[in-house]
């Protein structure tokens, strides 16, 4: 039987989870991944990798989300974890709004109910007036800078190509049987989905082997430290931002809020400034086959995009249903485009 051609636009932590299970489900398919960024220089590196605030306000985010944890909890069973960049850490998540989230936290990840005396202990200098809610969270983690690195290696070692280029229309796509649009923002431009938000993100990576709580505070203030002593510091959510310049400005307030509530930072190595713009839908990530004319030809496009702040919560999940849409259009009858 020919083997079949699937291109993948896009290489952040979507494209190239896409890409690693599909060719372990499908290891005779010539599969091409087609990004302007790859590993480093992806959004997919700035980020976190936090899983204990996922979206769960319904039954199919939840499902998404449940087989990412089970996706990194075996992981951790297997022992490959460190190879991964997959740990487990305790913090807290302090919350002054009602709202804050705090129905989206998996039950069975908290650990204890703090009051605001036990917190205000523990940060002295945080100003609780405005105080609802705190909780201590065992939380699972998933490094991008371990866990993008291994990846990337495993695909290219299943035999994923990799071409560097920005894509700007469906017709500079030819030759293949099937396309999985895990572009991110970029489905704005390629599929005109004006749903879809960028999301900017700044933080600051500093070097802290002495800080092993990580904390998240309201909105926008992190800190998460990983195994190798390397803590990121943010943060922010700065809605249709496309900036990927440093702001100086936001970079200093993230330095103050957490020298603030950890002053031991103050003396902490400076390691760098990232920033990354997360695609977030208005109705959360498109996971769907849709039928598409290129150049009066129809295309068939598997879409599994649109994660944003979530992405360390959603890949997993909605990778393994965008391959398994992949693979029912792949075995059936298709007209190469």
């Amino acid at each position: 039987m020919v083997s079949k051609r699937v291109c993948i636009i896009g290489a952040g932590v979507a494209g190239i989870t896409t890409a690693y299970i599909l060719l372990k489900k499908c290891p005779k398919v010539e599969l091409t991944l087609v990004s302007k960024e790859f590993c480093e220089h992806s959004t997919s590196w700035v980020a976190a990798g936090f899983l204990a605030d996922a979206p769960i306000r319904n039954e199919k985010l939840r499902t998404w989300v449940m087989n990412t944890k089970a996706f990194l909890e075996d992981l951790l069973k297997s022992g490959e974890a460190p190879t991964w960049g997959v740990y487990t850490a305790l913090g807290y998540r302090v919350s002054f709004n009602e709202i804050d989230d705090f129905d989206q936290i998996l039950e069975y990840d908290i650990v204890k109910e703090l009051s605001k005396e036990e917190i205000k202990k523990i940060f002295p200098k945080l100003d609780v007036k405005e105080f609802k809610k705190a909780l201590l969270i065992n939380a699972l983690f998933c490094n991008p800078m371990v866990f993008l690195p291994h990846i990337y290696k495993e695909v290219k070692e299943m035999g994923g190509k990799f071409i560097k280029k920005d894509i700007k229309h469906l017709a500079e796509i030819k030759g293949f049987d099937c396309l999985i649009n895990c572009s991110g923002f970029g489905a704005k431009q390629l599929f005109h989905d004006n749903t879809i938000h960028a999301v900017r993100g700044q933080v600051v990576q500093i070097k802290a082997p002495f800080f092993h709580y990580w904390y998240h505070i309201g909105s926008d203030i992190y800190a998460f430290p990983d195994p190798n002593g390397i803590v990121k510091l943010g943060g922010s959510f700065q809605m249709d931002n496309i900036s990927k310049e440093i702001d100086e400005n936001l970079k200093n307030r993230i330095l103050e809020n957490a020298t603030r509530l950890v002053p031991s930072f103050k003396n902490a190595e400076f390691v760098e400034d990232l920033v990354g713009l997360r695609p977030l839908r208005e109705d959360g990530p498109r996971v769907e086959i849709e039928e598409v004319i290129v150049e009066h030809k129809p295309l068939k496009v598997v879409h599994n995009y649109g994660y944003g702040r979530a992405g360390y919560s959603f890949f997993w999940g909605c990778s393994k249903d965008a391959v398994n849409l992949v693979i029912e259009e792949l075995f059936t009858q298709i007209s190469k485009y």
